[in-house]
């Protein structure tokens, strides 16, 4: 139960979790989940991972991210959080920088909005699948 002063809540008594099942935060579960069993959701495809890594600075690390969270929310277009870039190593103005070439490469698209977490849509489409062609 949240502690109280003079009915208010305070905001350390309020603590909120990443539910991946339903990509928002929520109340702690009881159940943690170590680093050691994270992982990325494939398939992922290479054509894309290759461009996103041809790009400057850290824009591969912000593309593994994404593809990160893609996965825990089960779609292509959700809100990055500047948690999950400082779990890759990325600092927030990296992050801002890796987004706009990413974007400027036609990887992604972004919905920027002041105050709030960028929301990016993974354009899988941006990169011609080989099997097609063949």
């Amino acid at each position: 139960m949240a502690k109280s002063i003079m009915g208010r809540v305070t905001p350390d008594a309020v603590r909120l979790a990443w539910n991946a099942s339903t990509c928002t935060y929520g109340p702690p579960l009881s159940v943690q989940v170590s680093a050691a069993t994270r992982f990325i959701k494939g398939p992922l495809p290479l054509p894309w991972l290759q461009r996103a890594a041809a790009l400057p600075g850290k824009a591969f690390h912000v593309a593994v991210g994404l593809w990160y969270v893609s996965g825990l929310c089960r779609s292509d277009t959700f809100s990055f959080k500047r948690s999950v870039a400082a779990d890759f190593g990325v600092s927030p103005d990296a992050t801002y920088d890796a987004l706009t070439n990413l974007e400027a490469a036609g990887l992604v698209s972004v919905a920027r909005h002041r105050g709030r977490s960028p929301t990016v849509t993974i354009l899988k489409a941006a990169v011609p699948n080989d099997r097609a062609a063949a």
